[in-house]
């Protein structure tokens, strides 16, 4: 007897976890779906790789970084949306890399820049109030010299690098992303979210 009653305990555990992972799983194939729906295709991303973790290569790095946040804000202030950005860094990549370096050499340094406009993975990427999970985005990539120290990322299109934290969300619908979405984003529960959502994909 006890032994069918710890058996029936376990098969009902056992169902248990497997109702609960089942959920988790199609809460995050939800949440994948509107990510591609309605975020990915929203944005255009920006990662900018140092040469090493110098002082003085760090330093570089953020100065390439201020430089082509306003250059870019330039090129792309009357972009009506994410794909309008994309076409306008394509069409101007070759300016775009020849501003980069004109950066790094004007600083006295003798390496250059490789920069690259493609589809690139991030990683999920937390703030102080608001999360972008991790996925495909659009993105300029800017690696200095051997590209080997600490990295940089952030939103591009809309541009949100040097905005305000509370202001974010509504740059971000101002630009596309649906509100359901930055909902999600800035939610008090967000690390919760989004560790589930990268646990299952």
């Amino acid at each position: 007897m006890k032994r069918k009653i710890t058996k029936l305990c376990f098969c009902v555990f056992a169902a248990a976890v497997f109702a609960l992972l089942f959920s988790f799983a199609v809460y995050a194939n939800s949440m994948q779906k509107m990510f591609d729906d309605e975020l990915y295709g929203k944005v255009v991303r920006l990662h900018v790789i140092a040469n090493s973790d110098s002082w003085e290569d760090q330093e570089a790095k953020i100065h390439v970084r201020d430089s082509i946040l306003e250059y870019i804000n330039g090129l792309t202030e009357n972009a009506e949306c994410a794909e309008n950005a994309c076409y306008i860094i394509k069409e101007n990549l070759n300016e775009i890399s020849m501003y980069v370096n004109r950066q790094v050499q004007s600083l006295g340094y003798s390496y250059n820049a490789q920069v690259k406009f493609s589809p690139e993975r991030y990683p999920v990427r937390y703030y102080n109030s608001f999360a972008f999970p991790s996925g495909v985005y659009d993105s300029l990539r800017i690696v200095l010299g051997e590209g080997e120290g600490k990295n940089w990322w952030c939103v591009l299109y809309p541009s949100v690098c040097t905005a305000l934290s509370s202001d974010i969300c509504d740059i971000l619908e101002d630009g596309g992303v649906s509100q359901r979405v930055t909902d999600i984003m800035c939610s008090d529960n967000v690390r919760f979210r989004f560790a589930l959502f990268d646990l299952f994909n």
